[in-house]
């Protein structure tokens, strides 16, 4: 089955600028342009991943922000969650639409493994 063309991934695509806002404040017409962004995004801090189970068909949209930047977004009621949630809602077939707050936090098991360039083999 093509996962990207199925109805809950559109959704993400239709909001696409909607949620990007939530991790950067974009304008519409900088997410028209090919202006490089690099260094503007933390991504270990803060981004957008879609996560889609073949097995249990599941569809899961993870935002993940610093914890002030979570704080911010959540004063604002997590705007445009309800109407991303409505969307799905609205599928046929689509039997349970739910939100979820963790914590996801990036584990370097090898930040003692790896030496600096200086002290390996280049010095």
């Amino acid at each position: 089955m093509n996962y990207t063309r199925v109805p809950c991934p559109t959704r993400v695509e239709d909001m696409q600028e909607e949620i990007l806002q939530v991790i950067h404040h974009w304008s519409g017409k900088q997410l028209k342009t090919r202006e490089v962004l690099n260094g503007k995004i933390d991504v270990s801090t803060q981004s957008v991943q879609r996560i889609v189970g073949q097995a249990c068909c599941d569809f899961k949209v993870i935002i993940k922000l610093p914890a002030d930047k979570f704080d911010e977004w959540q004063s604002r009621k997590f705007d445009p969650e309800e109407k991303f949630l409505e969307s799905l809602k609205a599928i046929p077939g689509v039997e349970q639409v739910e939100t979820q707050t963790y914590t996801l936090e990036t584990v370097n098991l090898f930040a003692q493994a790896v030496p600096k360039a200086s002290k390996g083999c280049m010095a």
